[in-house]
């Protein structure tokens, strides 16, 4: 695809905002620039003919400075940060990887005999004990030693092992809940697209702008904050996991705020007009001066419906390319 050429003073805008993420992270880098790109160009179309500066610089007015919207990117880690003229605490980066990998073989070694010494003593630490004939046992061939200690209640101590295991169950179990947290509940049967939409609202306050296919159940759901900003987060549909989230601008009809039928709703209304299709997109846009949301939906052919976002009006059907 062609990159379409940009006003003077947008590509001036892109230039500055690319200079401003030198630290960030360079995925986010890249994908940042090419949003803010394609929103100036969505604005530029909207507008129509040949916009003057004016018209120019009031589409990079609501857009925000370069630097607030580099102030919320992620900074980029030690490994893509740039090195001071090629070196690292007087040594070329090309050194650091050879002392590196140098290095590696003789730690893994290292690291072996030590282990290898630890169970040897511990081994022969069973087998001396004292206690060892009368408390000891065996177990799949693993010896389980019983502490000495009785339980605070007075009756029988629990074996160590019984101990180690049950605390490795409730590590595993907290870092389970720590890998789900955030994911959104998704009720079964939803529309792929409208499940996301559920679990991008579910993970924060907002309301749901667009919504976007990205990578097999991911899908990229736009969501206006209650402050007014705007957010993309990338969301599983299938398990509602937020897989990530970054700032986004906001189109010229969700600035100044949210339509009074939501995205969901206009979903529920076009898939009740088209049963068995299923969404694959959804922009919130205007047609003809009136805010709408555009739902493209496939089933035997790809239609795209126009929804009144302010009454639920059906307004129009097309065939889509």
């Amino acid at each position: 695809m062609t990159t379409p050429v940009l006003p003077p003073l947008a590509e001036t805008y892109l230039a500055d905002l690319d200079r401003a993420l030198a630290n960030a992270d360079p995925r986010e880098r890249a994908e940042t620039v090419a949003a803010i790109r394609e929103r100036i160009v969505d604005e530029l179309s909207q507008a129509g003919g040949s916009p003057d500066d004016d018209a120019v610089s009031a589409i990079l007015g609501r857009l925000g400075s370069v630097d607030t919207i580099a102030a919320t990117a992620s900074p980029a880690s030690e490994a893509d940060a740039p090195e001071a003229a090629g070196t690292r605490g007087g040594m070329t980066s090309a050194g650091v990887a050879d002392a590196t990998a140098a290095s590696a073989p003789r730690s893994k070694v290292g690291w072996l005999v030590g282990a290898g010494a630890l169970v040897v003593a511990a081994l022969a630490l069973f087998l001396w004990s004292p206690w060892s004939s009368d408390t000891g046992d065996v177990n799949n061939g693993t010896a389980v030693v019983a502490s000495p200690e009785a339980s605070p209640a007075g009756g029988e101590s629990q074996p160590e092992e019984t101990q180690a295991g049950d605390a490795q169950t409730e590590g595993n179990q907290a870092q389970d809940a720590e890998s789900t947290e955030g994911a959104g509940t998704v009720p079964a049967g939803t529309d792929p697209a409208a499940a996301a939409a559920l679990a991008a609202i579910a993970a924060g306050d907002g309301e749901v702008i667009s919504i976007d296919p990205e990578n097999g159940d991911v899908w990229s759901v736009l969501v206006r904050t209650s402050d007014g900003n705007g957010v993309e987060r990338y969301v599983n549909a299938a398990t509602g996991e937020i897989v990530r989230e970054r700032p986004e601008p906001l189109p010229a009809e969700a600035v100044a705020g949210t339509p009074a039928v939501s995205a969901n709703k206009a979903i529920d209304i076009v898939l009740e007009a088209r049963p068995g299709a299923v969404v694959r997109e959804l922009d919130l846009g205007t047609d003809r001066g009136t805010v709408v949301w555009e739902i493209l939906v496939q089933d035997s052919t790809p239609t795209e419906f126009y929804v009144d976002a302010t009454t639920g009006t059906i307004l129009k059907e097309e065939v889509a390319d």
